[in-house]
């Protein structure tokens, strides 16, 4: 039997569309502040967070506040309460003092294992740490980077374990410790136990010491760190960090070992280069990328901030590290700002990812002022055009017999989409036309 196929398939029509919109009347506009500083309104978007609830938590770096909205959908994109302001109409920053209540420029935020909120409080160079948000209680509980909640100075004392530098970004790993992106000093800070009493960092990533915080620029490796700022941890373990300056993104494979030097680079041919968009705007390169985030099904979405786009990298090997999707652009080749005008398909400077517990991405869309879901994404593939793809599949029985497993799977048989059988499909042109129809079809 021989199979007829295209020679090439891309992502049906809308997965790269998003559906709902935060802090825009519609997809059309992206003023700061359409309409005033309201519950509406965002005044550049930096990060997405979300609760065990569904919550969903927007920091609105420069309305010096976090906008939160209890039920956030297509019927509901009003924030119902806020944090870092006494209201819904001011945004001053710091307002009211620099007590545990006041904000300025948030860039990002997480909750750890016990339901605490933790935000990066940029400007004030310190991490805030929420034991519980209620209506009547939206003070901080604890604070990092700054020995009382009176004092704002970078590295307050010197720059130490206890110290900050423009934070800029968070997260948790299983074992509750905590990652942060210290950008100003150029390096990752890992505690082991923020929530029982410990302020003070146990491990350092992009420096040798913790009283250093050089930037180096003359001898790129695998050990040095610039202005870092997205951070991520995928099912393994695995840190994934936005080494912006350097236009890469770093992944450590054992991180919490000791092991302090990256084992992959994304962005750049090898460790030892930091051009943005190295040998061109391409699947294989990142211009100052932000923000970071990894699915359910191990692939990894960039917020590649400088190319307007978002990457999506859906398996990584030793001889392939570009990306498979886009999202924000037309091509791989192509990084306009808005290049589909201001619209649900274009991007203008995101700098943040992540998903709620329904697997849809949600998209801090920085330069348009806004917030995008996008609901589909597991049905984003794009696959070059291979000329050989016809008769490549129409002679590999075990890609065909793949595919075979994998309509099963649809259609409620224990045979699942797994990452493993993903990853053999993605070895040959075949297997991977066979991924882009499954999505293309059932996706």
């Amino acid at each position: 039997m021989v199979l007829l196929m295209p020679a090439s398939v891309s992502a049906a029509s809308g997965d790269t569309t998003a559906d709902v919109v935060f802090g825009q009347p519609n997809f059309n506009t992206n003023s700061a502040n359409n309409g005033g500083v309201s519950a509406n309104g965002l005044d550049s978007a930096a990060g997405v967070i979300f609760d065990t609830a569904g919550r969903l938590y927007i920091t609105d770096l420069r309305n010096n506040r976090i906008l939160t909205f209890t039920s956030p959908g297509a019927s509901d994109t009003t924030a119902d309460s806020v944090l870092g302001q006494p209201n819904m109409g001011s945004n001053t920053s710091n307002n009211g003092g620099l007590a545990g209540f006041g904000l300025s420029t948030p860039t990002s935020g997480a909750f750890n294992k016990n339901g605490r909120l933790f935000v990066v409080d940029q400007a004030n160079h310190r991490i805030l740490v929420f034991h519980s948000i209620t209506a009547s209680d939206t003070t901080a509980d604890t604070v990092l980077g700054q020995p009382n909640f009176d004092t704002n100075s970078a590295n307050h004392l010197g720059i130490s374990r206890n110290s900050l530098s423009s934070p800029s970004s968070i997260v948790f790993d299983a074992e509750n410790r905590l990652y942060v992106s210290d950008q100003g000093n150029n390096r990752v800070l890992i505690f082991n136990d923020p929530t029982g009493g410990d302020t003070a960092a146990d491990t350092v990533l992009g420096q040798p010491r913790f009283d250093t915080n050089s930037l180096i620029t003359d001898t790129i490796s695998s050990h040095v760190l610039a202005a870092p700022e997205g951070l991520a941890i995928d099912a393994e373990g695995r840190l994934y960090v936005a080494d912006k300056t350097n236009s890469r993104v770093l992944i450590y494979d054992n991180v919490i070992s000791g092991d302090t030097l990256a084992d992959t680079v994304l962005g750049q041919p090898g460790f030892d280069s930091n051009i943005a968009n190295n040998g061109g705007v391409s699947a294989t390169s990142l211009s100052r990328p932000r923000g970071i985030s990894t699915d359910t099904q191990g692939r990894i979405y960039v917020a590649d901030a400088g190319n307007h786009r978002i990457l999506v990298y859906i398996s990584l090997t030793a001889t392939d590290s570009a990306a498979d999707a886009i999202i924000g652009q037309a091509s791989f080749t192509s990084n306009t700002a808005n290049a589909s005008g201001i619209s649900s398909q274009g991007l203008n400077r995101p700098v943040a990812i992540t998903f709620d517990s329904q697997g849809q991405l949600y998209v801090a869309d920085q330069d348009n002022n806004r917030v995008l879901r996008f609901a589909n994404v597991d049905s984003i593939i794009v696959i070059s055009s291979d000329t050989s793809a016809s008769s490549d599949l129409s002679s590999d029985s075990s890609s065909f017999c793949i595919l075979s497993r994998l309509i099963a799977s649809r259609f409620g048989f224990e045979l699942g989409f797994m990452r493993k059988t993903r990853d053999f499909l993605l070895k040959s042109s075949s297997g991977r036309l066979i991924i882009a129809l499954y999505y293309h079809f059932f996706g």
